[in-house]
């Protein structure tokens, strides 16, 4: 014969609240900051590859007149890495409308950026790359 067993009702798990109660283990260890870091590091990590996969497009279009003057500054993750601003400098000093020009069709050869950056990373999707003028000019001698 079975026996049915008894439940015996158990005391609370606690019988006083503190103020650790309710907060998530993880956040309370800081395994949630490693989780984070190491998004981070990857982000890094994308970035230092479009980093390089630009800098092998502007050599190719180094050889354009109009293209002869931009370098690629950054690569920055923006908001997160499924996006990449991507910083562009000038080397000579030009006027701002002129740089900004530049910078407008640089952007219409983002395909090509995508392309050469689909080919150096490992992704499922690889990232949408916008481009902005960035702050740093260098002096045409420095080149």
């Amino acid at each position: 014969m079975k026996r049915k067993k008894k439940y015996s009702r158990a005391a609370p798990p606690c019988a006083e609240l503190r103020p650790d109660d309710g907060i998530d283990p993880a956040e309370l260890f800081g395994r949630s900051e490693r989780r984070s870091t190491g998004r981070h590091k990857k982000d890094r990590q994308l970035c230092r590859q479009a980093l390089e996969a630009c800098c092998l497009v502007m050599d190719q279009l180094g050889r354009l007149e109009w293209a002869a003057d931009l370098f690629v500054e950054e690569v920055t993750p923006a908001p997160d890495a499924s996006r990449l601003r991507v910083a562009v400098g000038v080397y000579r000093d030009l006027p701002m409308t002129q740089a900004l020009e530049r910078v407008e069709q640089l952007a219409r050869h983002a395909a090509q950026f995508r392309w050469e950056l689909g080919r150096a990373i490992s992704r499922k999707r690889v990232p949408e790359l916008f481009f902005e003028l960035g702050g740093g000019e260098v002096d045409h001698d420095e080149r």
